[in-house]
């Protein structure tokens, strides 16, 4: 793809981004209805705020992470079926945040009935998250994140690969930062600059490197913590690995996406 073509998909995944967050803006309950009201949102009489909320944030948090997913569908795709292409990968990624968001909303609901002091759910879901975020089981989530899978030319099979792609990327990505996802509708207040602050953190980890699946972010933080000058020798294994391995690290073609693939299975 040409850098024209590039500008284009990141100018209509930010306009998309823009629009979703310009009426959770006006109606910032749109956010935590479902858990503040969740007996009622359970209800079939909910009058659809529960979806439309739900897909809002979706729509607001995760529009700019599919950009180098999306660029990789319209690259593989041929001019006439690209926007084709496209749609079908957005439905396969939103069908999984569907499924996910009913577990997502027992989980938050569980958590509201269990601790009627909402800060304190807050800060136990923040700790949830914290160890999640530095766990192997994120890491190999985040690099699948970085995979990308095969595009057919032609026919329904380059449909049914665009949905399959749409699946994988959403699964990983579900996987990825469902913890994070548990914190915008909990908080007591400032749901929107909660949203906006885990939609950062999304961002960000989508643009780390690949990395070995080890506890290596929490064994950074906590040197980071402390006044210890020695480094954790997992650290500098890491290190070691990336500095004379980076092709295991980094991927540019079909060659290097299964050296990663293989890379996230260890």
């Amino acid at each position: 793809m040409d850098r024209q073509e590039v500008r284009r998909v990141y100018r209509a995944a930010l306009l998309a981004s823009a629009l979703s967050w310009l009426p959770l803006l006006i109606r910032p309950e749109l956010i935590a209805a479902h858990v503040h009201d969740w007996r009622r949102a359970l209800t079939v009489n909910s009058n659809g705020t529960l979806v439309l909320g739900w897909f809002l944030m979706l729509a607001a948090m995760m529009a700019p992470v599919l950009i180098p997913p999306i660029c990789y569908v319209r690259s593989r795709s041929f001019a006439r079926r690209r926007g084709r292409s496209v749609a079908l990968f957005v439905c396969g990624y939103a069908a999984v945040w569907t499924v996910a968001a009913p577990l997502l909303l027992i989980i938050e609901a569980a958590a509201r009935t269990l601790s009627p002091r909402p800060y304190l759910t807050v800060a136990a879901l923040i700790l949830v998250a914290l160890a999640w975020q530095c766990s192997p089981i994120k890491q190999i989530c985040l690099n699948r994140c970085h995979a990308n899978g095969d595009i057919a030319a032609f026919g329904i099979e380059a449909d049914l690969s665009a949905v399959r792609f749409g699946f994988e990327h959403g699964f990983w990505c579900a996987g990825s930062c469902w913890a994070l996802m548990l914190l915008p509708p909990l908080v007591p207040q400032a749901h929107l600059l909660a949203m906006a602050v885990v939609t950062m953190l999304v961002f960000s980890d989508r643009l780390a490197r690949p990395r070995l699946p080890n506890w290596r972010r929490l064994i950074r933080a906590a040197h980071l913590m402390s006044c210890m000058p020695a480094r954790d020798w997992v650290d500098d294994c890491c290190d070691l690995l990336y500095e004379y391995y980076p092709e295991k690290f980094e991927y540019q073609g079909d060659a290097a996406n299964r050296a990663l693939i293989s890379l996230a299975r260890r």
